[in-house]
């Protein structure tokens, strides 16, 4: 699975807002609540899948529900709920948010290092 485009992720955010559910909180379920877990949103995790599996506008429009199927059907509920996790972990901000710092304590306006004195 590669990381999902703009455009899947989009589709993956607006279905991961409607469960109404916490990533924090998702990692520190227990066993039973994890499959509670499954048992009640499987049909909106396999599509979360899917879009990061088949990406582009047209693409992923005709085939997220065919795949998402297959990934039902074919795949363990472990390693779909891992792929899922994998798929919501790319939607952290948090790199950005490091250049957004590092672009923030860098001051061009001071001389390269480079720049000895004469």
């Amino acid at each position: 699975m590669r990381v999902p485009n703009l455009e899947s992720r989009v589709r993956i955010s607006k279905m991961y807002l409607k469960m109404d559910v916490k990533y924090t909180d998702l990692e520190k379920y227990t066993f039973e609540q994890k499959l509670d877990f499954m048992r009640k949103h499987t049909k909106t995790v396999s599509r979360m899948v899917a879009y990061g599996i088949v990406r582009g506008w047209l693409l992923g429009r005709l085939m997220n529900r065919p795949v998402a199927w297959m990934l039902r059907n074919c795949m363990h509920p472990a390693a779909l709920e891992d792929a899922w996790m994998l798929a919501i972990g790319t939607m952290n901000t948090v790199p950005f948010g490091n250049i957004i710092r590092l672009a923030e304590v860098m001051n061009l306006m001071l001389p390269n290092l480079s720049h000895g004195k004469r």
